[in-house]
């Protein structure tokens, strides 16, 4: 996206005084100012949440199960039943 089209906003926090002694310290470390280093762990943490919300994890059972559907010749009688009750979309 080009920067023209991308302006700063403004987020406010509000931390409790030893969690913002524990910001100013790991930004200090890392050579961050205390807003690039929130910025910065927000978006991470946001990233995060948005691709575990996306993601199915299956246990090792669930998986062979699932492979097997799709490996499968033809569709069960539950998926025909299934496939009745909704019109073609053609």
């Amino acid at each position: 996206m080009p920067d023209a089209l991308v302006a700063p906003v403004n987020l406010q926090l509000s931390v409790m005084s030893p969690a913002r002694e524990l910001i100013e310290r790991a930004a200090t470390f890392t050579g961050q100012s205390v807003d690039q280093f929130a910025a910065d762990a927000v978006i991470e943490k946001a990233n995060a949440v948005l691709d575990e919300s996306s993601v199915r994890r299956l246990s090792l059972a669930d998986a062979e199960r699932f492979v097997a559907f799709l490996d499968a010749d033809l569709p069960n009688d539950s998926l025909l039943a299934a496939a009745r009750r909704f019109p073609s979309r053609g």
